[in-house]
């Protein structure tokens, strides 16, 4: 897009620039964080290795992020151990929700020990059959590498395929990891013992069979693995204990005391969007019937307009007026330019056109429509985001018309909300990751999606919490693929 500087980093010095103060996220409680790092042992990992089950799993999970970061041809900042520690917290619900999945009724492990061998049989014949499909799947993914090496399949064909054994891959991890954790909680003497000898067999098939992994191995790597065998054979030697320390941490997890740590996921952002759909709107027809936008004066004060419609709104909508939204357009605009953008608002005209009861991008909304000049400096295309400041009732909405089939955003913008999202119109949450407010949040999704590929503008958007910015799925699959390509070389 000709409006926007090539580079990224460019846009991130101006960002800082204009940034104002936005309302800052709800802080986490102090004691909880500090609680949460001695229960994962954050500490351990610089003198030495875990002696617990969850610094096991945290030391896991903090190999499994820089291993990937080893193999990435980017600069990626060193992990944040409270992102580590809500990977690890999700690990372990992860093994708890197998376990519950798995459990007949009446069988509860964690009151009854004996329990577990019955639970290790149903999860290992569930690996084998899981192992099996994603054997399959790697080589049908080396398979689609080869022929998109030749040309014979786009990207697209291929990213599919490794999200696909990207997700079978996490399963058998998933459940390979609650294997670890039933076997500790089993507390049968014999049977750890038998399961440490089984683990040393493993590994010498790895070293004379997996030679990847010994590739990638780091120091994390060898960490784990020596804090995994001290828990087996402490689980030998006395299971009993093994399985009261093990429950007693597993049971601060099932409380849900530290949820509040785990990077939240958004389903409701990450509805992955049909490309643009047969449609074939008339909007001739709609003449009459549509919104009007006029354009607003260049030196418009954006909180005297934000109070013009606080006053046209009802009195329950009077309660979530909320500036800050509408202070993330002014920061969009300085991001473009300013002499690149204007300002405008709906008003109706004619009948009110309606589908069903749902509602439109109307006049509770303000729009910034950004320009696309070519080198001649005419304008070859509009961008729009619009923003109302009645939060609890309205998103954003964004469009670019490259992505759009070249429609107006004043067409677009006259249709119902759904049917603006049919053709290719973005629906924006705020909400916000840990660490982020709901403004800043915005700001990174309208960049992402303003810099993205126009064929990606559909794409779910995904937060990257290493990078701390948002990009689409093919962005985020993209990068992966070629981390784990780079570490199989």
């Amino acid at each position: 897009m000709d409006t926007l500087p090539p580079k990224r980093t460019d846009m991130i010095d101006q960002r800082d620039e204009t940034a104002v103060n936005s309302e800052p996220a709800a802080e986490l409680d102090p004691a909880l964080i500090e609680r949460a790092r001695k229960l994962f042992e954050v500490d351990s990992i610089e003198y030495g290795h875990p002696s617990t089950y969850l610094g096991y799993v945290y030391l896991q999970e903090l190999d499994s992020v820089e291993r990937l970061d080893k193999n990435s041809d980017e600069d990626v900042p060193v992990p944040d151990e409270r992102v580590v520690i809500g990977r690890a917290i999700n690990a372990v619900k992860g093994s708890l929700g197998i376990i519950d999945e798995l459990s007949y009724e009446g069988e509860d492990l964690f009151t009854d020990r004996f329990v577990g061998e019955e639970l290790l049989l149903r999860l290992l014949q569930r690996c084998r059959s899981i192992g099996k499909i994603v054997d399959q799947a790697e080589s049908e993914l080396e398979e689609q590498k080869a022929l998109h090496h030749s040309g014979k399949i786009s990207e697209d064909v291929l990213l599919d395929a490794y999200e696909k054994t990207l997700f079978l891959n996490n399963r058998y991890i998933s459940a390979a990891n609650t294997i670890k954790l039933i076997e500790l909680l089993s507390g049968d003497k014999h049977h750890s013992k038998m399961m440490v000898s089984i683990r040393g067999q493993e590994r010498a098939d790895e070293r004379m069979g997996r030679s990847i992994l010994q590739t990638s191995a780091t120091d994390l790597s060898t960490k784990t693995e020596a804090t995994k065998d001290y828990l087996f054979a402490l689980a030998a030697r006395n299971p009993s204990t093994m399985r009261r320390d093990v429950l007693r941490q597993v049971n601060v997890i099932r409380s849900g005391e530290l949820d509040a740590l785990i990077l939240p996921e958004y389903p409701d952002e990450s509805e992955e969007q049909d490309a643009l759909p047969d449609i074939d709107v008339d909007f001739e027809l709609l003449r009459g019937e549509e919104l009007n936008f006029h354009i607003l004066p260049g030196d418009t004060n954006l909180r005297d307009l934000s109070e013009d419609v606080y006053k046209e709104s009802t009195d329950e909508e009077k309660v979530w007026v909320d500036l800050g939204r509408i202070q993330v357009l002014e920061e969009v605009r300085q991001l473009f330019g300013k002499d690149k953008c204007y300002f405008a608002r709906g008003t109706h005209s004619g009948a009110t056109y309606a589908h069903g009861d749902h509602e439109r991008i109307a006049e509770d909304f303000i729009v910034l429509v950004m320009q696309n000049h070519d080198k001649t400096g005419t304008v070859i295309s509009e961008d729009a985001l619009a923003i109302s400041p009645i939060s609890r009732r309205h998103a954003a909405f964004y469009m670019r018309q490259d992505a759009s089939e070249g429609l107006s955003w004043r067409e677009v913008f006259s249709l119902t909300k759904e049917d603006a999202k049919d053709l290719g119109v973005r629906k924006l949450k705020f909400i916000s990751p840990v660490g982020m407010d709901v403004y800043e949040a915005m700001r990174e999704k309208v960049f992402a999606l303003a810099t993205c590929p126009p064929e990606e503008f559909c794409d779910e958007l995904r937060y990257d919490e290493r990078r701390k910015q948002y990009v689409t799925r093919r962005t985020h699959l993209r990068r992966a693929l070629a981390a784990a390509t780079s570490q199989m070389v």
